[in-house]
């Protein structure tokens, strides 16, 4: 919520679960990832070996923490953000590292050179749960950046993606969300949303908007009936 409102200026909305509003099998109504805990956090390092005696944070133990990012003002901005919170909670320094955007690239596609903490992002390339599941998450597609690979999530999407109805296919969907969101890969922060200007006398589009489109306002309307 601080991110979306200190940082973003609003566009955007605070979120702890992966498939987002306006999506078939949107599940906002149910628990994500841990939301914001401070104190979770660090009972969850002291009690798995990386504590102190006194039950704070052994950042010696932690080794050094590094948090990567494609150079830009607007990634900056979240990433200061991002650390100075982090550096809060745990009472260890964290480092930026601002590199390029091709070096960048280049990093986060192969698991073997991903950074320690990066701030990524995905763009639908259709409003479907088939979209923001199988094709990110299954272990052969987006997901191994990551190292994560469950077999059983993708089963579940296998299942979901052969279904013959939508009805059926996004309650599989839901599932494969519950799966992933319990396997807790990633920590969700938020949706973005898109500012866009149009001129009044342009009519449809504006009557057809969707948090999420990118390419102009209206992108996931009914733009193939626009008279």
């Amino acid at each position: 919520d601080g991110l979306v409102k200190d940082v973003l200026n609003g566009a955007g909305q605070a979120t702890t679960r992966w498939v987002p509003a306006g999506v078939p099998g949107n599940q906002a109504d149910k628990p994500g990832v841990p939301a914001s805990d401070a104190q979770a956090a660090v009972k969850t390092l002291v009690e798995n070996g990386y504590g102190t005696a006194d039950g704070k944070v052994d950042c010696a133990k932690l080794g050094d923490l590094k948090f990567t990012y494609s150079d830009s003002p607007s990634n900056k901005l979240q990433a200061d953000y991002i650390t100075a919170n982090l550096e809060k909670v745990l009472g260890c320094k964290i480092a930026a590292e601002p590199i390029s955007a091709v070096e960048y690239t280049r990093r986060v596609r192969n698991f073997a050179t991903s950074p320690q903490m990066t701030l990524r992002a995905w763009i639908e390339d259709f409003p479907h749960p088939q979209n923001w599941l199988s094709t990110y998450w299954t272990c052969g597609s987006f997901a191994k950046r990551y190292g994560y690979c469950n077999v059983v999530l993708d089963e579940t999407l296998k299942l979901a993606d052969a279904a013959p109805d939508i009805e059926s296919a996004v309650k599989l969907y839901q599932q494969g969300e519950d799966i992933l969101v319990n396997d807790v890969p990633g920590a969700f922060l938020y949706n973005g949303q898109n500012l866009q200007l149009l001129k009044p006398y342009v009519m449809g589009p504006a009557d057809n908007t969707s948090p999420r489109d990118a390419g102009w306002i209206g992108q996931w309307g009914p733009v193939t009936t626009y008279d």
